[in-house]
This record gives C-alpha cells, sequence and structure tokens, in this order.
C-alpha cells in the first residue's frame, strides 16, 4: 500500500487512494475436508476464525497512520467454501463469526475517533497506537504485531507478553478484542506508577480507554 500512496504523490497528486477489498479467508475443517480441483491439489490453506478476526481488526489498524481515504473489507457474508474469497465473510450462512465481533467492537469502540500518534511501535514486539475524538477523549490500542501463515497455523502458539506503557492518565477500562456476543473480558492490567501500567497483550489488539 504504501508504494501505491507513493506512485500518487509523484505521478498522480491530489488523487485518493482506496483500498477496495480485504479479507482474511476462515473455511471450517469440514470445508476444508471438501476441497477440490485447484485447492485441493495446491493444498489451499484459510485461517482459522480467531486469526480472521485479529488479522481484520489490525488491517484497520495498520492502514489508520497511512495515508488511505477508504478501506473495504471483503466482504459480509459467506457460504463456507474452502476456496479463495470464498470464506471471508463477517458471518458463515448469516450466523456471526468472531471476526463480526470483532469488527463490530472496532467501529463501536473507535467510531467517533480518529489516529493521533504511533505511541510505541517495535516490529514483531509491541504496537502502541493512539485514538483521539474530537471531545479530546483517548483510547491506545496495543497488540503483538506477530502471527504466523495459513499453512503453518496447526500447532502454533501465539506471542503473549506483558508490557509497561507510560499513560497520560489512569485507564478507565482496559478490554480485549471481543469475539462472540457477550462483553469483551477485561484485559490483565495493573497500575505499575503513578504514570505507567503493565499490560498483558497478545495477537488480539487490547484497548486501553484513558
Amino acid at each position: 500500500m504504501q508504494e501505491v500512496i507513493n506512485w500518487r504523490n509523484t505521478s498522480a497528486s491530489g488523487k485518493q487512494v482506496w483500498i477496495t477489498e480485504f479479507g482474511y479467508d476462515a473455511p471450517t475443517p469440514a470445508a476444508m475436508a471438501k476441497r477440490v480441483d485447484w485447492w485441493l491439489e495446491m493444498d489451499w490453506q484459510g485461517h482459522t476464525d480467531l486469526q480472521q478476526a485479529q488479522y481484520l481488526v489490525r488491517s484497520f489498524l495498520a492502514f489508520a497512520p497511512m495515508d488511505i481515504n477508504r478501506a473495504y473489507l471483503y466482504y459480509f457474508n459467506d457460504e463456507d467454501e474452502a476456496a479463495f474469497h470464498a470464506a471471508s465473510g463477517l458471518t458463515r450462512n448469516f450466523v456471526p463469526k468472531m471476526s463480526f465481533y470483532a469488527v463490530k467492537q472496532f467501529y463501536n469502540l473507535l467510531g467517533d475517533f480518529r489516529f493521533a500518534r504511533v505511541v510505541k511501535k517495535d516490529a514483531g514486539q509491541t504496537y502502541v497506537y493512539e485514538f483521539r475524538s474530537d471531545a479530546g477523549k483517548k483510547v491506545w490500542v496495543a497488540w503483538s504485531p506477530t502471527g504466523v501463515r495459513s499453512h503453518l497455523k496447526d500447532g502454533y502458539k501465539p506471542r503473549t507478553a506483558k508490557v509497561t506503557l507510560t499513560v497520560p492518565s489512569k485507564p478507565v477500562n482496559v478490554k480485549t478484542m471481543a469475539t462472540a456476543s457477550a462483553e469483551a473480558a477485561e484485559a490483565e492490567w495493573k497500575q505499575t506508577g503513578d504514570n505507567t501500567i503493565e499490560v498483558t497483550i497478545g495477537e488480539s489488539p487490547v484497548y486501553i480507554i484513558l
């Protein structure tokens, strides 16, 4: 995407940059057992439901600091087919997946906020981005920028870590990423100083509401 932005800056100044489709396929094991033709021959793999949820939210976060005007998720519903673009819905046969709840939470928490700054960006370790509302409210989103390619997901152990952050005010709430209709659980965190907290992060983003 940055290469597209760079080209726009030099060759099409003033034009907007839109991401018209992005998504991640998450077929069920039952669908994978029915692979045929090219999908079977090439051992095509999808992601887990949790990975799909994580990567969709993290994609929106990755786009936030970039000079992108719009990003469209692909797509709403799928019929659980083990093929490219055929299992990337937020719902499966109109039943919400984990990604439905994760994206809904992201929209509800940050829909009235805009990206403000990168607080921390350590490749392979910790990302923390700050979002602000017009009213001056702040939300920090923290996650481990790690994961695994779809064909390596079996047996993969997701990364978690305890990180210390210097915050401008005491958190009101620290929420884990939602994956179900129930209220998202409180993340593991504690105040360690007047302006510092220790929070456990993983590959699912954590929302620090300040």
